[in-house]
């Protein structure tokens, strides 16, 4: 339906450069599919072929101008373009499943070309990251988001009338448990002394809750 359309003359550019995008490779291994514990789905958009709508992913864009491509890639064989025209802004979003009360680190990949553009990156709603009119190869974005239910969203914004920007390598991950252990008494404590107590106080500084006991063995000084 996108090829078959009449779009304006700018938008017909980029129709042109699409088709030379194509591609017939279906899957292919992206970075961001060994990281340990990604929640993102399709996190490379490798999972399908180019033009067609990169589920779990939904893409909602009026100028049809945000696909699958397998030309400015991170890594795998596909990625994320995008050239949403004017105040048409392109909308690439998913829904992950999360916990309450857990942080997780989220970072993705972007690349940005030609002026005017636009990439906003949002955790439920909320912005994280904006670059606007800027050019350059891709680099990794990283931010610490909380989630505040049972699930959450992972959104981008993306516009770029003269050219695209591109999108690849999406990670969503929970950050881990981390015990530290705090050793405290009252006093001096002298040879031969009974009764001496200390206390020792364990304390989850990490980003999710541990599961199971929890076990901490003191060795007497």
């Amino acid at each position: 339906m996108y090829l078959k359309r009449t779009p304006p003359m700018r938008t017909m550019t980029k129709a042109a450069l699409a088709v030379a995008f194509f591609s017939t490779q279906l899957f292919s291994q992206s970075q961001c599919d060994a990281i340990a514990g990604n929640l993102v789905q399709n996190c490379g958009f490798e999972a399908l072929p180019p033009f067609v709508a990169p589920a779990p992913w939904v893409i909602v864009d009026p100028t049809f101008a945000t696909f699958v491509n397998n030309i400015g890639v991170h890594s795998g064989m596909q990625s994320l373009a995008s050239g949403a025209l004017g105040v048409n802004m392109a909308t690439v979003t998913q829904n992950v499943t999360t916990v309450a009360g857990n942080s997780y680190t989220f970072s993705f990949w972007q690349r940005a070309s030609t002026f005017p553009n636009s990439f906003e990156a949002r955790w439920n709603g909320g912005r994280v990251f904006l670059e606007q009119n800027d050019n350059h190869g891709y680099l990794l974005r990283t931010f610490t988001v909380v989630a505040t239910g049972p699930s959450s969203q992972i959104q981008f914004l993306i516009t770029n009338p003269n050219n695209f920007d591109f999108l690849d390598d999406v990670s969503l991950v929970v950050v881990p448990p981390d015990i530290t252990v705090t050793k405290t008494h009252v006093g001096n404590f002298s040879q031969g002394q009974l009764g001496a107590t200390y206390t020792l106080t364990a304390t989850n500084v990490g980003g999710s809750a541990t599961a199971g006991t929890v076990t901490l063995v003191d060795t007497l000084p």
